[in-house]
Order: C-alpha cells, then structure tokens, then sequence
C-alpha cells in the first residue's frame, strides 16, 4: 500500500484516524512523494514479490491529489522494473471527489481497479465525511461513481461501518445497490 501524499486530504471524515498523522511529519508539510521515493518503494516492491503479479495499491489521504502526472510517472516505473512475463496489478482508493472524465479514462487505459468511499445514503454520507469546508460529498462521490461506470469502469464501494451506518443497516445496502 502506498500514501502518495500522505494523510493529505480534501475532505475531514468525522472518522479519520489519519487526521492527526500530518503533525507527526517529519517534513514542514506533506506534499507529493519525491520521485527518488517513488522509484525505490517500486523496485523494491517488485523485488520483494515472487510475481508474477505484483500489487500496488493506492491509498491516502487522498492518492487523487498527487494527480496523474505522478501516476503515469509510476505506472513508468513499474514497466522499468517488472521482470519479462510480469504485471503490475494497481488499485487507486478515493473518495472521488477529484474523478472526472479525464481521470476516469486514464485509470480505465491503465487498468486500474477503483475503490470509491462512498458511506451508504445521503445522510449518513454527509454526515460522516464532509469536504473541508463542511460542505456534504455524497452527490460528488455518486457522480465519481457513474463517471467511472461510463468511463467502463465498475467501481468498488468501501463503506465505512461505523455508528450511524448501523442505524439504519437495509437503508445502507439498498443506497449501495441501488448504484449497482
């Protein structure tokens, strides 16, 4: 797993154990992984893997926020160091709300799997994981999540259990399912 950025984060879930972490930063604050990092947390991963998949999967904060210059920089790195016959497996985690058509079609050309937070219905949603200004992110994480879908993409949907999605546990299923 990788923290492209950190706990960096454009949203202030009412859960996250992240928030804190920047303070404890050695650096004055978190900004993209350098590149020199970059390279060595790849060759290194792809050394440490018996293959001939290797995983990568892109965690935050939000990963979104390095933006896809630092993604085609990675998806270079992993084709210099995975042996002949190997692949890369990569997996991007968001929230979403940066998704929009030029992202969706670069994770779709790339093969990339998408998970999307996305905390069942509206009102817990918002509740739970305002943006930074407080404002609510459902109808943003909805519109990442049929964004992907045009672009091809069937994306994964990571709800948070926590004590108000288990207030109303059917109402949570059914706002999952409903975007199929």
């Amino acid at each position: 797993m990788a923290k492209p950025v950190g706990s960096r984060c454009n949203m202030h879930c009412s859960y996250c154990y992240y928030l804190e972490k920047g303070k404890f930063s050695s650096h004055e604050t978190q900004t993209v992984m350098r590149e020199d990092l970059l390279e060595k947390m790849i060759k290194e991963t792809v050394e440490a893997s018996p293959g001939p998949t290797v995983s990568f999967v892109w965690h935050g904060g939000e990963p979104t926020l390095a933006g896809i210059p630092f993604f085609r920089k990675a998806l270079q790195l992993e084709r210099r160091y995975l042996p002949p016959g190997w692949n890369a497996w990569n997996n991007l985690q968001t929230n979403g709300l940066l998704l929009d058509d030029e992202w969706a079609a670069f994770l779709k050309r790339h093969n990339f799997d998408v998970g999307i937070s996305l905390d069942g219905t509206e009102e817990v949603h918002n509740a739970n994981r305002p943006d930074l200004g407080a404002f609510g992110t459902y109808s943003r994480a909805v519109k990442a999540v049929e964004t992907c879908k045009k672009a091809g993409i069937t994306p994964d949907l990571l709800c948070t259990v926590n004590a108000e999605t288990v207030k109303d546990p059917v109402g949570v299923y059914r706002a999952l399912r409903d975007l199929r």
